[in-house]
């Protein structure tokens, strides 16, 4: 079975439940077959998963490379910040994060080896900032529809004239995610077909320009066909916008992760999704594009309001 085979075949499993999940994001919504409220926790339990696995396999990377991390407490921190993201929006994951870098520092005092102190705090606080606190925004994003009624002070009424009424968050987590993956395929085919000229040879010695400028052109392609099928109130020329933003910002994300398995020697961070490579082998470009869509949706609806 060649590896586009298994890449395919995992997509297929993958992508409706991966769907699923996020549907049953919404933190007003009931799940299908029952009345029951399930406040979006089945989404914030899938996120606290992969920010468990995703740290998992960051630590083996930097164990990889001779450096030992405090994995327990990194992990500990990291489903914390992603836990605090869905209840708090924001102002508790701060504090957890800095409590968890002090707990790291005080921790490491108690060690009888100290010539391990900088890289061990370093990479441990390093892992829970790089895995859980970036990947906690696609619960601020997915629940941005609270946000925009606490704090941009939207009202229900307004929220519901939205096509998939307060559940806006819907919309812009499933138009991120559609596009990062979206862009990892028009890069692979593009520079399959095309690809001449090395991006970064020294890091990612497979990645070319032409490939790169495929992933971005079919990532703002794809922005602007997902606010076509919901039909939401996103002006397309920031939609287009955004999609480009998406495709440049997601080769950045794979690029670091490259760096980090180069500097550790190895090939793939895990084997947990044949054809991919482990969670952070394809967590590398969301990391990067979740935060910049939450944080250019918020700037957007600012402007929105004070228009």
């Amino acid at each position: 079975m060649t590896e586009l085979t298994k890449r395919l075949l995992t997509a297929l499993v993958a992508v409706p439940l991966l769907i699923c999940f996020i549907v049953l994001g919404d933190p007003a919504g009931n799940f299908w077959f029952t009345d029951i409220r399930h406040f979006g926790l089945p989404f914030l339990g899938l996120i606290n998963v992969v920010i468990f696995l995703g740290l998992w396999e960051f630590y083996k990377i930097i164990e990889a490379r001779g450096l030992k991390p405090m994995k327990v407490v990194g992990i500990i921190g990291g489903l914390l910040v992603g836990f605090l993201a869905h209840f708090s929006n924001g102002y508790l994951m701060t504090v957890v994060l800095t409590a968890t870098i002090l707990l790291v520092m005080t921790i490491q005092l108690s060690k009888k080896d100290i010539s391990t102190a900088i890289t061990g705090i370093s990479v441990t606080i390093f892992g829970v900032i790089y895995i859980a606190w970036l990947l906690s925004h696609i619960i601020l994003l997915r629940n941005f529809g609270q946000e925009l009624e606490n704090e941009y002070h939207y009202t229900g009424q307004v929220l519901e004239q939205f096509p998939g009424g307060r559940d806006i968050g819907l919309f812009f987590v499933l138009l991120v995610i559609a596009c990062t993956f979206l862009n990892d395929t028009g890069a692979y085919f593009t520079g399959k077909i095309w690809g001449k000229r090395k991006l970064v040879p020294r890091i990612s010695p497979k990645k070319t320009w032409e490939g790169a400028i495929g992933g971005v052109v079919v990532c703002t392609i794809t922005a602007v066909v997902i606010r076509l099928i919901f039909v939401f109130p996103f002006k397309i020329v920031y939609c287009l916008l955004l999609g480009f933003l998406i495709g440049v910002v997601a080769i950045f994300g794979d690029l670091v992760e490259s760096l980090l398995k180069r500097d550790a020697k190895i090939d793939d961070a895990g084997g947990l999704l044949p054809g991919h490579g482990g969670f952070m082998d394809r967590l590398d470009s969301l990391l990067f594009t979740i935060p910049l869509t939450y944080y250019y949706v918020k700037i957007y609806y600012y402007t929105q309001m004070v228009e």
